[in-house]
Formats: structure tokens, sequence, C-alpha cells
């Protein structure tokens, strides 16, 4: 599968809508835990960990084919750290029907079912353990966050122990 496939599978899995550090977030632990389009994409370190210039262009492509949407959504400002707007991802009927299709796949189902137990788990965490999870596994992502690391940390220990 593609790379624009697997963000359709991860917009169809989170419930048809995600914003979009959380579609970052899912598609990097899906390229590095389960050597996802790693043809496709290439993460670097970024504000909020790791961010994928190649994962944007293919949601843009996507909203471009009609197959997704993008709005921007006022929110407020944490700190500094924040813009003020937050990027939100929908799929369309169309895209809908095109991920459901794809997950419906025999092969998906045999060959990807622990990174659809992934994604499932995922959409369903905090954004803030989602990226503490990163922030531990994955420290070299986090050199130019401005994010209080110490803080999702704390966050990822409660998250676990339920």
């Amino acid at each position: 599968m593609k790379g624009h496939d697997w963000l359709l599978l991860i917009l169809y899995t989170c419930g048809g809508r995600a914003v979009a550090t959380r579609i970052q977030k899912i598609a990097f632990l899906l390229w590095a835990e389960h050597g996802v389009a790693r043809d496709e994409w290439l993460f670097i370190p970024y504000k909020y960990g790791p961010w994928s210039l190649d994962v944007q262009l293919q949601l843009e492509d996507l909203v471009k084919r009609g197959l997704v949407t993008f709005r921007e959504e006022a929110r407020d400002k944490e700190g500094g750290e924040h813009t003020g707007k937050v990027k939100i991802y929908e799929l369309t009927k169309p895209g809908a029907d095109a991920a459901r299709r794809l997950a419906t796949r025999e092969i998906l189902r045999l060959l990807h079912l622990s990174k659809f137990l992934d994604m499932e788990h995922w959409c369903k965490a905090g954004l803030d353990v989602l990226l503490a999870k990163i922030y531990l596994k994955y420290p070299r992502y986090t050199k130019r966050s401005i994010l209080p690391v110490h803080q999702l940390i704390e966050k990822l220990k409660e998250f676990d122990t339920r």
C-alpha cells in the first residue's frame, strides 16, 4: 500500500476526522515501528516531535482529489508554543468509501492487523499520551521541540497504568 492509502486509513480508524498533529504522529509510529511508507515518507525533528513534509503533501493531494476536506479552527493558545489554530482533516464520502475498501481487503486484515490495532489504540489515546510515547521512544525527534517533555512523560505513565 502507498502512503496516501495509509493516511486514509488513519483518518478512517480515527472515526473519519483527526487533527494534523495526530495524523503526523500516527504516520510516524507506523513508519518507525512497522516500516509503512519507508520509501515515501521522511520524518524530521520539529516543534511537536517528528514531522514529515511528505505526509503533509500527501494530505494536501488527498484534499485536491476530493477524498479529504481540510479546515482550520481557532483554539486557545498554550503559552507561546501554539499558533492558536488547529488543522483538521476529515474524510469525504468518496474518501470514506475508499478507506473502507482498503480496510476490508483480505491482505490488509491478514498482514497488517497489528498496524490496525496500533492505529486504533493511538486514535483513542490523548494527543499528549501519543506525543509522550514518541518522545520517550524516539528522543532524536524531540531535539527542536518546544513542549514540556517531562509533563508528557507523566501523562504516558498515567495512561499505561489504566
